[in-house]
């Protein structure tokens, strides 16, 4: 994940009404990530309907939803499909 600037918009083709969130810069092809459709420059736009702007914000995010014991998280995601809501599972620690 890298932040929504104006280098990542540019590398992307990041859409300028895309204003908040992180960038996925890489997805491993053997991931949950990739198998629910995520691919480099789509955008997290929030986590449990928290806005996300930074890359603190989606750490913040997966640590509540631990927290609240939940097993997934849904996060609304910007990319050339539009916006979606996908859910992952929360790796154990």
């Amino acid at each position: 994940l890298v932040p929504l600037s104006n280098e990542s918009r540019s590398q992307y083709n990041i859409d300028s009404d895309v204003t908040a969130g992180v960038v996925v810069n890489s997805v491993d092809d053997n991931s949950e990530a990739a198998d629910k459709g995520f691919r480099p420059g789509d955008v997290i736009v929030s986590i449990g309907n928290k806005t996300i702007r930074t890359l603190t914000d989606v750490e913040q995010g997966i640590a509540d939803a631990k927290k609240a014991g939940r097993e997934s998280v849904l996060l609304l995601v910007s990319g050339d499909q539009g916006q979606h809501y996908i859910a992952l599972k929360i790796a154990k620690s």
